[in-house]
């Protein structure tokens, strides 16, 4: 096991009051038009209204978010910063990371988040602050995260290397030969995940057991994966491919045929999923149908979505946008 590293704090509060954050003016202005639109129609601590895509970070993309509640959430961005849902308010962008651009974000409490990056550190939240963890992944930088309870997490990195976070430290549970980098994972126990490569290949992680699935989808990339249970998972494909994993059993579903390009889906809310495209549209994917959501449409492409178990989901964009999508 590698050693638990020393870590550094990152208190978010105190920075948001000392005005630190690096955003723009316009970030408080749409802040400003939400804060008054909560006054003039009584929402007081109620979850927060938005619309496809309204701004929250206005200083470069979002490629992750995570939420426990319609009221709490953690979204990470590509320039190390990380904006939070506390209650009714969005605060403003605060750049945690000096080193490198998140790549990946879990939260399964509002007192427990865990964001990993692209060149191996990650940032747990503990409620009031962000500690670092520096190169917990010694090799290499992060592709993805998952945490199925708190202070349990599995993270994927880029050169085939399966890390644990237990009891605040970080150590590496296997090393796989992969062709090509890790992508998405998905942790519904500490028992069960499943992740993907970039080349369409599966490998489930079942205590200190890892199975390959190699080559599932000739026809195309993985992009997400999401799990109900340790039994039940879906996989998204660039091409618009939805893969159903029941019990070991795949089945492929060619639903789009190219006419979308998924990047993001989550199952939290079951049994149906939502997923998220490059187009900028959300699908509801049963076990028998994928459907565009046709209320929904972003301007640019989503890049992750989140949903919580009162229904309610959140994706975010490449422009910093976000957009609340009902299940």
């Amino acid at each position: 096991m590698y050693p638990v590293v020393p870590r550094s704090s990152h208190s978010l509060l105190p920075r948001v009051i000392r005005g630190e954050s690096r955003a723009s003016l316009a970030f408080y202005i749409v802040l400003a038009i939400a804060c008054a639109s909560a006054l003039i129609f009584g929402l007081g601590a109620a979850e927060p209204q938005v619309t496809p895509g309204t701004v929250i970070d206005a200083n470069t993309g979002l490629v992750s978010i995570s939420c426990t509640s319609p009221t709490f959430c953690a979204a990470v961005d590509r320039i190390g910063e990380v904006v939070m849902l506390q209650g009714a308010v969005w605060h403003a962008p605060v750049r945690i990371d000096t080193e490198g651009g998140f790549s990946s974000v879990s939260c399964t409490a509002v007192s427990f988040c865990v964001a990993v990056d692209r060149t191996g550190n990650a940032f747990t939240w503990n409620g009031t602050s962000w500690m670092e963890t520096p190169h917990a992944d010694a090799a290499t930088g992060f592709t993805s995260v998952s945490c199925p309870s708190k202070g349990i997490c599995d993270a994927l990195d880029r050169e085939g290397s399966i890390l644990l976070l237990r009891n605040g430290a970080w150590s590496i549970r296997t090393r796989e030969r992969i062709a090509s980098s890790f992508g998405s994972a998905s942790c519904p126990s500490p028992a069960f995940c499943l992740a993907t490569t970039r080349t369409a290949s599966l490998y489930l992680i079942q205590g200190t057991d890892v199975t390959a699935i190699h080559h599932v989808d000739a026809a195309t990339a993985f992009t997400s994966v999401a799990c109900s249970s340790d039994t039940a998972c879906t996989i998204t494909a660039r091409n618009g491919d939805i893969i159903d994993y029941h019990s070991s059993k795949i089945a492929i579903r060619r639903t789009f045929e190219n006419r979308l390009s998924f990047t993001s889906v989550d199952c939290t809310t079951g049994p149906a999923c939502i997923g998220v495209t490059r187009e900028g549209t959300a699908v509801r994917i049963s076990s028998t149908a994928a459907v565009p959501i046709d209320s929904i449409h972003d301007p640019t492409s989503f890049t992750s979505v989140s949903c919580t178990s009162a229904s309610v989901c959140f994706a975010v964009d490449d422009a910093g946008g976000l957009t609340r999508i009902p299940v």
